[in-house]
């Protein structure tokens, strides 16, 4: 090999004295994270552990330490139980956060599933540590919801009558199973079991090891069957709801779909998005002017107009509590929470609202005049004459001035699935006249870069698309660990960097221009430059074999 490339030595040993932060650097966001969790209240993970009172067994891990290695993770989008193990002995944050041990990812995956209860009041607790440090400006929010993936596939899908067959079958497998171990078992004593819901080992059924007290693979096949029983059950629920839904809407719709549930997660739901359908749940946030998230919840309801009210209700609840003075001003949300009673609903929370009736770039566009909306008042206040039988069409036709055929169109054209009492026509009209307004165009503008860009960074950045958890609730507490990763990046970047002195304008803060402006005195320099003379046909044609003649 030639002399001059350095060659590494890698069977050499050495001894160096080093410090995590000295690798690190003290801007690093794990210092952000540990300090944080420092002081949070994590009592009620402590008392989960019986005092120490010299009895016997290993001492446990830290739960300071095991919420801090879930909250760096987090942070950088490492969710699995396995990877955060993986980090904690090949990763220098990691093992800053840990002190040199090496959690199991058994351990972690239990101390997550144990901290569901718990991780909504840390979420307000961060929130309030974000007070403290400058942040949350709640004069304008913004709301929206983004649709998260299961864990279960959308195959996993069965109808009303598949849940039968698949009921019978696992009766069937129960039966079988509970006849081998103990012939004198009646079928009463498993239908008692899959209702009830409990396994082998707690009804007391024996395995085939006896009463040793050891779990056997026939009594851990036997548990999982009734839980396949106690899923099928909860899906069959989930399809009996649905059909009560689709029976109640049979006039707004001509052909109601059969309605499916999953038999992997009842409580998930096939969710519309831009590239199909996906088996999930719908996330829910809020986001104040500088994008931390002051509020998040997670429904499997797949639409988003019924959660405006609650969201909103409890950021307002959020800020109250972490002891922020000034009300939530503002609140933008697109056309998929327009709806009649979402409009209506302003005075009722004290937040003026800005909800997009249409598609984002034609909001502000659809100018609708006084003289139009006090024609639709008029107008209704006839047709509601009409049906009360004050009047006749006829008569109607000559208060309004119009034809009897074009009063019978509009009579059918303003009601709202045969309710014409509840004026949806005119709560339309009044937004869009509300979103044509400059003031207002100019706030709604900043819903875009304030809560799609924070979904932006937690599906891309840190790469949690969809929920790694069965179950609604578990899904909700996974949000609220996702939420709290984010605010603590915000957290730790309002630490690190001064706050931006350049101005905000409608689609964020207006950065510094990086080349000169394009002036007229540029433009006028540039004109006063020589040209260069117009090159020969010979120059033109100089890769030419033969001479131009």
């Amino acid at each position: 090999m030639a002399s001059k490339f350095v060659v590494p030595v890698r069977d050499q040993s050495f001894l160096e004295l080093v410090s995590y932060r000295e690798v690190l650097g003290d801007d690093h966001l794990v210092w952000t994270v540990i300090d944080v969790v420092e002081g949070l209240d994590l009592s009620l993970l402590y008392g989960r552990y019986a005092p120490d009172v010299g009895g016997g067994g290993r001492p446990a891990l830290d739960p300071a330490m095991l919420v801090a290695l879930l909250f760096f993770g987090y942070c950088e989008g490492k969710r699995s139980s396995r990877q955060l193990e993986d980090a904690c002995v090949r990763d220098w944050a990691y093992r800053a956060i840990c002190g040199g041990l090496a959690p199991d990812h058994a351990t972690i995956a239990r101390f997550r599933q144990g901290m569901d209860e718990v991780l909504e009041d840390l979420f307000v607790e961060v929130l309030m540590v974000c007070v403290t440090a400058g942040m949350i400006d709640v004069g304008v929010v913004a709301l929206d919801g983004t649709r998260m993936g299961s864990v279960s596939s959308k195959d996993a899908n069965r109808t009303e009558a598949t849940l039968a067959k698949m009921e019978v079958e696992a009766r069937r497998m129960l039966d079988e199973a509970a006849l081998a171990d103990n012939p004198t078992s009646s079928t009463a004593v498993i239908d008692d079991t899959i209702s009830s819901g409990s396994s082998d080992e707690d009804s007391g059924v024996a395995g085939v090891n006896g009463g040793s007290g050891r779990v056997s693979s026939e009594s851990r096949r036997r548990t999982e069957q009734v839980r396949r029983g106690e899923r099928i059950r909860e899906a069959q629920q989930v399809v009996a709801d649905a059909a009560v839904r689709r029976d109640g809407e049979a006039t707004k719709r001509q052909k109601p779909k059969k309605p499916v549930a999953n038999v992997t997660d009842p409580e998930s739901r096939l969710q519309k998005t831009r590239g199909g359908f996906i088996q999930g749940y719908n996330a829910q946030s809020v986001v104040s002017g500088d994008q931390v998230v002051i509020a998040c919840d997670v429904t499997s309801n797949p639409t988003d107009q019924a959660q405006l009210e609650p969201m909103l209700k409890a950021a307002a609840t959020n800020v109250a509590g972490v002891g922020v003075t000034e009300p939530i001003g503002v609140a933008l949300a697109d056309a998929g929470y327009a709806s009649q009673a979402n409009f209506d609903a302003e005075a009722g929370l004290g937040i003026g609202l800005l909800i997009a009736t249409g598609k984002t770039s034609s909001v502000g566009k659809r100018v609708v005049p006084d003289a139009d909306i006090e024609r639709d008042r008029e107008r209704i206040d006839v047709f509601r004459r009409i049906d009360a039988g004050q009047c006749t069409l006829s008569e109607a036709a000559g208060i309004l001035g119009l034809s009897y055929g074009w009063v019978s169109v509009l009579r059918r054209r303003y009601r709202h699935h045969g309710d014409l009492a509840s004026e949806p026509m005119l709560a339309w009209r009044a937004m869009d006249h509300k979103l044509a307004q400059p003031q207002n165009r100019v706030l709604y503008k900043q819903r875009g870069w304030m809560i799609e860009g924070s979904y932006a960074h937690i599906k891309t950045h840190r790469r949690s698309a969809g929920f790694m958890r069965h179950g609604l609730q578990a899904c909700r507490a996974e949000w609220n660990l996702i939420n709290i990763a984010g605010n603590l990046n915000k957290l730790h970047h309002r630490r690190s960097q001064p706050p931006q002195t350049q101005p905000f304008g409608p689609l964020g803060p207006l950065s510094q221009p990086t080349r000169p402006m394009w002036t007229r005195q540029t433009a006028l320099s540039r004109s006063e430059t020589p040209k260069q003379p117009p090159r020969s046909p010979a120059r033109r044609h100089s890769r030419c074999t033969r001479p131009i003649t």
